[in-house]
């Protein structure tokens, strides 16, 4: 298993640091979180969003998950121009649903989000949906399966809903 992260090593942040990191394990690919610019963050990594097979969001701030539209876009974009942008893994990986799991909130989060997404992705929900699927969680301490890993989910001490 190998974990890159996106933060700061030493505390300090620079010019391309967020609050993300990313979780190999074998031919798995799975993103903590979605930081704004995450298509660049992933570039700097050697990877692409096509490469991911999962994607877990621990909460709803914008360092967070401010680049979750950016994502659903970009993977969009690849699927119609098959040819370019692609990723290591494109062919298997990019035809499969890439799922995103978000803990702790209930279905108004869900509406609210689907309306973020709907109204600020190029496609149709039909097509959005088609490749990309949200999870939403309960709260509180649970064991969850993510592409054959075992995640543990605990809330956080934060000041909104966290794992």
């Amino acid at each position: 298993m190998r974990v890159y992260s996106f933060g700061p090593q030493d505390g300090f942040s620079n010019e391309l640091s967020a609050a993300a990191f990313l979780i190999q394990k074998e031919k798995e690919l799975v993103l903590v979180d979605v930081p704004p610019s995450i298509t660049l963050h992933l570039s700097k990594a050697g990877v692409s969003a096509m490469d991911l097979t999962a994607v877990v969001i621990t909460h709803l701030h914008n360092d967070h998950v401010g680049g979750l539209v950016e994502l659903i876009q970009y993977r969009l974009i690849c699927l119609q121009g098959r040819e370019r942008l692609q990723g290591v893994y494109f062919q298997k990986i990019a035809t499969e649903v890439l799922p995103i799991y978000i803990w702790g909130y209930d279905a108004a989060t869900w509406t609210a989000l689907e309306a973020f997404i709907e109204f600020n992705c190029p496609k149709s929900w039909v097509t959005w949906q088609k490749y990309h699927r949200i999870h939403l969680g309960q709260s509180g301490r649970q064991e969850i399966a993510i592409r054959g890993m075992l995640v543990e989910v605990q809330p956080g001490v934060h000041c909104v809903p966290s794992c």
